[in-house]
């Protein structure tokens, strides 16, 4: 039986390398293949990255292998070329078998039935759930043949209305999993995080799950309600980092799960484990501010932890209570003290214009609280309490509470409802919020970005390599001001 992954692209790909496509491969589909490989034999698999070969190739290379089953995983703003890409293939071979899955199906359930010639949606973790319909496929010769009900956390159409089955637990032990099918892409084509010791890079998920809610998170394929974070030995990760190393020539690895002080002791050991092995790695991870000892920072920088990313959201305490991250100022400026006391770098995510809900009501930044979340940005850059930042419009993705708040108080633009291609092509804002206009968004977006590029410079932390990643970024910021102030012009 022939499988195909494929992980979609946008009807058109954006021209400003807005989705990362260089960074890394989506290892959510190599997760998928590497399971099935593992537990069903006989099958012929082959795996392709949209956003990083584009829609043309995509097609192409797909009605080449000419699968069988056709496995499509997708985000928002890929949805409609994932919609699209299927249709065409369900043209071109009536007989298909589509599944999808992903971030956008698990949040938005059934839209692929409307949308698209879907015959299975996937939801939540994918890997024992689409290797149960494989196998029964495989058992009963018949896609329609199939007692879909039977099946935990999918959605099917029968006598034209959709069904849901019940949740399927998640997989409790993530060290059955097997890495990754790295070997169905070229790890060569990935060119890793832009600020970096050592290259190559790969990255890999020490854990899955969160146990925060923070209301701008559309992660709902681990993050659904009452779920627990889930952890690999440090056994298990520190085997991926020596099998990175000595098959793919990998000399520096990014952790992609949420935080690593979810399980302190857990990351201690890996740590130490890592330190053990004296592979020449360098590494970097995900932090939060908060439950973060000494003993765990010591550890990593020991192991040979370098960078890590620290989400601060805004420099507004109001705020952070608005969205519910848990957080406070003072543990933000304590974590940050103690990572440069073992020297490792942060690089400090911030969103402008953060919104919520307090009883119903509407809340959000204006002009004067985002401006001082990039004043705060700014102090702690002169304090050198952190070495980089990061700062993005705060978008309502689906899966998220805010996307369902956005929904209630009709923050979004009509022209941008289901319209997913235009969340990163048409519009630079999503959310219109009350009594601010374009033009005082594009010069918050501005200043964020001009303390983004003058630090990087700055610390001279960004490769040759990404020159051309930041110049494409340039013409995008003046591309989407020209727009933001064109557009407010002829509001008047």
């Amino acid at each position: 039986m022939k499988i195909q992954f494929v992980f979609a692209t946008p009807n058109n790909m954006p021209k400003y390398a807005e989705l990362g496509e260089k960074v890394s491969p989506p290892l959510g589909i190599l997760y998928l293949a590497a399971y099935l490989r593992e537990k069903i034999s006989g099958l012929e698999l082959n795996a392709i990255n949209g956003p990083r070969k584009g829609y043309e190739y995509t097609l192409k290379k797909i009605k080449e292998f000419n699968p069988e089953v056709l496995c499509v995983s997708y985000y928002s703003v890929s949805a409609l070329g994932a919609y699209k890409l299927i249709d065409e293939m369900k043209e071109f071979n009536p007989n298909l078998i589509v599944i999808v899955g992903g971030h956008h199906v698990t949040a938005l359930p059934g839209e692929s039935f409307e949308k698209s010639k879907t015959d299975l949606e996937v939801y939540s973790e994918g890997e024992v759930t689409l290797t149960e319909v494989i196998q029964e496929y495989k058992n009963k010769k018949d896609f329609k043949k199939v007692d879909f009900s039977k099946i935990l956390g999918i959605g099917y159409i029968e006598e034209g209305q959709v069904k849901i089955t019940n949740q399927r637990p998640y997989i409790e032990d993530l060290n059955s999993m097997p890495y990754p099918a790295r070997d169905l892409i070229d790890m060569t084509e990935y060119d890793g995080w832009h600020i970096s010791k050592q290259n190559p890079q790969a990255r890999v998920i020490i854990s899955r799950g969160c146990p925060y809610r923070c209301t701008f998170c559309s992660n709902k394929v681990w993050n659904r309600p009452g779920s627990k974070v889930r952890v690999r030995s440090p056994k298990n990760v520190a085997d991926e980092f020596e099998l990175l190393k000595n098959d793919y020539g990998i000399k520096e690895i990014f952790d992609d799960g949420d935080e690593l002080n979810n399980n302190i002791q857990n990351s201690i050991e890996i740590c130490n484990e890592i330190k053990r092995r004296n592979l020449g790695i360098t590494w970097k991870c995900q932090l939060r501010s908060s439950n973060l000892p000494e003993e765990l920072v010591k550890a990593m920088a020991e192991s040979s932890c370098w960078y890590v990313h620290l989400g601060i959201e805004s420099g507004n305490q109001e705020t952070l209570n608005g969205i519910k991250k848990g957080i406070t100022l003072k543990q933000v400026e304590d974590a940050c003290t103690l990572l440069a006391k073992y020297n490792i770098k942060v690089l400090g995510l911030f969103m402008l214009f953060n919104a919520w809900e307090e009883n119903g009501v509407l809340k959000f930044e204006g002009v004067k609280e985002t401006n001082n979340t990039l004043k705060y940005a700014k102090k702690l850059l002169k304090e050198k309490k952190i070495s980089y930042i990061s700062s993005s419009h705060t978008n309502p993705f689906p899966g998220s509470e805010l996307y369902n708040i956005a929904i209630r108080h009709n923050l979004i633009r009509k022209n941008l409802i289901g319209n997913w291609d235009g969340w990163i092509r048409d519009d630079m804002y999503i959310m219109d919020l009350p009594g601010i206009t374009e033009k005082e968004m594009a010069r918050m977006r501005t200043k964020g970005n001009l303390i983004i590029a003058y630090q990087l410079f700055k610390t001279r932390d960004i490769h040759f390599k990404d020159f051309i990643f930041f110049f494409k970024k340039g013409l995008k910021l003046i591309s989407d001001n020209t727009k933001a102030l064109l557009n407010n012009f002829r509001s008047y």
